[in-house]
């Protein structure tokens, strides 16, 4: 039984059977082309890979100052390092701005990281002024810098075909500029309703012996759940033909 339906061959069939037939069936898994605000809870349908950097550039991770570690070598508390401060970077701020021996740059949360300098100090645990900073305590190379690439490195795989686009994906996707997303198209789901006793909810009063399609609803939301393209094929009376006729036309898709 593996043509079309034929109205007057009765035949039953196991569970068992419909389904070796169903998984039989060669299914086409066609491909389209989505905006990433789009894509959500869709099936990848291709393999991304990190183009950049992310982040782009060396960064604060706090509020502080910036400077060369070995200029905090001698530092403690019964003698502080005082520094030149020549400027502020802010989150956002596109400048280069380079410090030199014996200069701090107050530097703050997101905000790139100055050229030459290595390390920095959290803003409470200096003194400081309008154009002076304290350095108490000595500190190494790379201390509070984030560094280019820290949270995805270039040529990172972001995602493989066959996963579900979730919320964090999504974000990690626009992070990397990938914003039109190939995915699967959608599976379509027909639901037939059967049953001489079956009528659509909606009128107010209920013939007597018939029942509301509360099962289309129920099944229904589980294809929608799943990501399928819901459809409904009517409510069919417990007739062959009916069946056969409506099965048909669900096919014409």
């Amino acid at each position: 039984m593996h043509g079309r339906i034929h109205p007057n061959k009765k035949e039953r069939l196991s569970l068992c059977d419909a389904q070796n037939i169903l998984f039989s069936l060669p299914m086409r898994r066609c491909i389209e082309t989505v905006a990433l605000d789009q894509a959500m809870g869709r099936i990848l349908a291709e393999t991304v890979h990190a183009p950049e950097d992310v982040p782009p550039f060396p960064r604060a991770p706090l509020d502080g100052y910036a400077f060369l570690a070995f200029d905090s070598g001698s530092a403690s508390e019964e003698n502080p390092v005082t520094l030149k401060v020549i400027g502020t970077v802010a989150a956002g701020d596109g400048r280069n701005i380079t410090v030199h021996k014996g200069e701090a740059v107050r530097i703050m949360t997101g905000a790139p990281f100055p050229e030459q300098a290595d390390t920095m100090l959290r803003l409470e645990n200096t003194e400081f002024t309008e154009t002076e900073v304290k350095i108490f305590d000595p500190m190494e190379p790379g201390i509070n810098r984030v560094p280019a690439g820290d949270d995805v490195r270039k040529g990172n795989l972001i995602a493989s075909a066959g996963i579900r686009i979730t919320p964090p994906l999504a974000g990690l996707l626009a992070a990397v500029n990938h914003i039109r997303i190939k995915v699967f198209q959608k599976p379509v789901v027909t639901i037939i309703s059967t049953g001489n006793e079956i009528e659509q909810p909606g009128a107010n009063s209920l013939p007597y012996g018939k029942i509301r399609n509360s099962s289309f609803y129920t099944l229904g939301g589980y294809a929608l759940e799943a990501g399928a393209d819901l459809r409904f094929g009517g409510v069919v009376p417990d007739q062959t033909e009916s069946i056969a006729a409506a099965l048909e036309k669900s096919l014409e898709v």
